[in-house]
């Protein structure tokens, strides 16, 4: 793997798409079950080799929800994401 010990957030993103593509979005009149990812990450970046915002495209239209909880702070890669996929994005340590 050309990535072998960084994080990648591209990555990662695939493999979940890959297995949230096998639970189908239920719609009913009296509920919505949607799919949620959540990653707990503490990389102060991402080292990608295809493009993440293609994938976070992907995400979006496949209306599958990102959060994001960072052990090392803000990175402006992970805020697009959650923005773009009605999500959320928590740093943990720097809440006063």
């Amino acid at each position: 793997s050309h990535n072998a010990g960084f994080f990648s957030l591209e990555n990662t993103l695939s493999v979940a798409l890959d297995y949230l593509r096998t639970f189908p979005v239920l719609i009913t009149s009296i509920c919505i079950l949607l799919r949620e990812l959540i990653i707990i990450q503490s990389s102060p970046f991402t080292k990608d080799y295809r493009d993440i915002y293609k994938t976070i495209q992907t995400f979006q239209d496949s209306r599958i929800s990102v959060k994001i909880a960072s052990l090392v702070g803000w990175t402006f890669v992970y805020q697009k994401l959650v923005e773009t996929c009605r999500g959320s994005y928590v740093t943990i340590g720097s809440q006063k």
